[in-house]
């Protein structure tokens, strides 16, 4: 048995997937209208790209008379290893689920998110370590994918001496860019260079947003580290007070029940508006009537299109 090699025209097909992105598979697959017989099976598993192709080997049970098992192409690990339990072929499909129609002959769905009221802010993950040719060509796709802002994702104890010539390149290009950094020195020059948006303030770091008062730069505020939304006041109130620019965005480790009633509370006590959170990672929600979102960093999908629904595999 040879796994890999496409099966054109199976019988049954057994579809892989995860809780969140069982949805919009069945969707696509229905909308595809496919030749043989299919099933999906929904792991016990919230996001399908943090499946390993072991794990799935241990708990997935295949219905009798299927001869074709896809599984999410972002899963790591062989699928001859599930190939070998289950006795049938395994392969491999798409990273995107609107690319399966495609993955069997067919044409892929069209590539439409639809209306959205939305700026989404693509993150040049761990610039520091990238050439600059690398960082202005990951830049220039995330552009031309869609992104409405370049986020600049410093990394934590490594220094980034360029920096400001990075953004400053990418303004000279005309595009809006971000920088993702608790180091003072960091935010200082990326906004000496034209950066817009500052990820993220806390009680860490706040007083550097003190000489952002005169820019035109937004400053995200975020709790205290492993702290709750109650410590957003008092970040909120001194960059009020220093007349900044800001948003607040809950805690991630909150769920969402609970951070819904804590943004609530927050609203009230502070009048700030809490930023929407993407699949991602924190958004923020500007000044204006736009909401901001943060898209993944590899392929830039927005997880309700994307067969494993995190794309990146990065932890929710």
């Amino acid at each position: 048995m040879t796994v890999g090699a496409a099966v054109r025209a199976p019988r049954r097909v057994l579809f892989v997937t995860g809780k969140l992105a069982e949805p919009a598979l069945r969707r696509t697959i229905t909308e595809m209208g496919p030749a043989f017989a299919w099933e999906v099976a929904v792991m016990k598993i919230t996001v399908a790209a943090l499946m390993t192709t072991a794990w799935i080997a241990r708990f997935l049970q295949v219905p009798a008379g299927t001869d074709l098992v896809l599984i999410p192409g972002l899963c790591e690990g062989d699928p001859t290893v599930i190939a070998q339990r289950v006795g049938i072929p395994v392969e491999k499909g798409p990273k995107d689920l609107r690319q399966i129609p495609e993955y069997f002959g067919r044409a892929a769905l069209a590539r439409d998110y639809g209306g959205y009221d939305i700026e989404i802010v693509a993150e040049v993950n761990n610039a520091p370590r990238l050439a600059r040719e690398a960082i202005r060509r990951e830049a220039e796709h995330y552009r031309a994918s869609g992104a409405d802002v370049i986020d600049i994702g410093c990394t934590p104890g490594r220094e980034f001496p360029a920096l400001g010539d990075v953004v400053r390149e990418l303004v000279g290009e005309g595009m809006r860019v971000s920088i993702d950094s608790f180091d003072a020195g960091e935010i200082r020059a990326a906004v000496a260079a034209g950066a817009e948006l500052v990820l993220s303030v806390n009680a860490s770091n706040r007083e550097v947003a003190r000489e952002l008062a005169g820019s035109k730069a937004r400053v995200v505020v975020i709790p205290d580290f492993g702290q709750g939304l109650e410590t957003l006041e008092p970040s909120v109130a001194a960059l009020e007070q220093w007349g900044c620019h800001t948003s607040s965005t809950p805690s991630s480790s909150r769920s969402g029940s609970d951070s819904c009633a804590r943004s609530s509370a927050t609203r009230r006590r502070t009048g700030a508006t809490p930023a929407r959170r993407s699949s991602w990672g924190s958004g923020t929600s500007p000044s204006s009537r736009r909401r901001t979102r943060r898209v993944c960093t590899p392929c830039s999908s927005p997880s309700a299109r994307s067969w494993a629904c995190a794309p990146c595999s990065r932890p929710r």
